[in-house]
């Protein structure tokens, strides 16, 4: 059902250490590097599930013969059957809200018995207290009742780069690509930088997290170990070290 990722991929072990990295961290690293790879507007159903795996990539468009859905859909419990656990499908609807992209309550319970590590759909899910219910990490910009049969059809199967968002504000995500997401939107992680981001990004929250640790004890701007860990923060953000 998919073309396996025989492109580049990111090793386990590379996504493991991402795991425990705020994506914060990750959003700042990137805007170092120039990476337009961050997302608002996609958020999780349940505000505490974080995702972090590799993007199994799908495009949806609409049926030109809505007679004949029936011989055109893939649906996406095949897709889910055919991944591979720690897998991220990641769907590009369009945005559409009127209709769901094919995910309920059903489709993630058997996400949630093959084990992967989320989905991201830029659009609309239903059966949301269904899938809430299960655990599952699910990221979706709306919610509705209708479903998709007769009304898309997947295409681009983990083949190509698929679009979230829209205008200036979108990204690409490739198929293998790092996916990760928290209550505060989705950050993307190009499969050829992963490496290269994970240090910054490591370098990053260990920064955040000593300066977490300063002000805590009452220490603040006016302590010089503040001051340098400021500096290094800025540097990490892409935004100099200039007061």
């Amino acid at each position: 059902m998919t073309d396996g990722g025989s492109g580049p991929a990111i090793s386990p072990a590379v996504v493991d250490k991402f795991k425990p990295i705020e994506c914060a961290q990750v959003a700042d690293v990137h805007r170092l590097l120039g990476l337009g790879c961050v997302l608002q507007g996609l958020y999780p159903l349940r505000p505490e599930s974080r995702i972090c795996g590799p993007a199994l990539t799908i495009r949806q468009v609409p049926l030109q013969d809505r007679r004949r859905w029936d011989l055109q859909e893939t649906s996406i419990i095949e897709l889910i059957q055919s991944a591979q656990a720690g897998t991220v499908i990641v769907i590009d609807a369009g945005g559409r809200l009127d209709v769901s992209a094919g995910f309920g309550g059903n489709a993630a319970t058997l996400a949630v018995q093959r084990q992967l590590g989320g989905i991201v759909i830029d659009g609309a899910c239903r059966d949301s207290a269904a899938i809430i219910d299960t655990g599952f990490p699910t990221f979706v910009r709306g919610t509705t009742h209708p479903p998709s049969h007769g009304v898309y059809r997947a295409t681009c199967i983990n083949s190509e780069p698929i679009q979230l968002g829209s205008g200036a504000a979108a990204i690409s995500v490739g198929p293998g690509d790092l996916v990760l997401g928290d209550r505060d939107g989705i950050v993307v992680v190009p499969v050829s930088r992963a490496v290269e981001v994970l240090a910054l990004a490591q370098e990053r929250q260990e920064v955040d997290l000593e300066i977490r640790e300063l002000l805590a004890s009452g220490r603040g701007p006016e302590d010089r170990t503040f001051q340098e860990l400021r500096s290094r923060a800025r540097r990490l953000q892409g935004l100099g070290t200039t007061d």
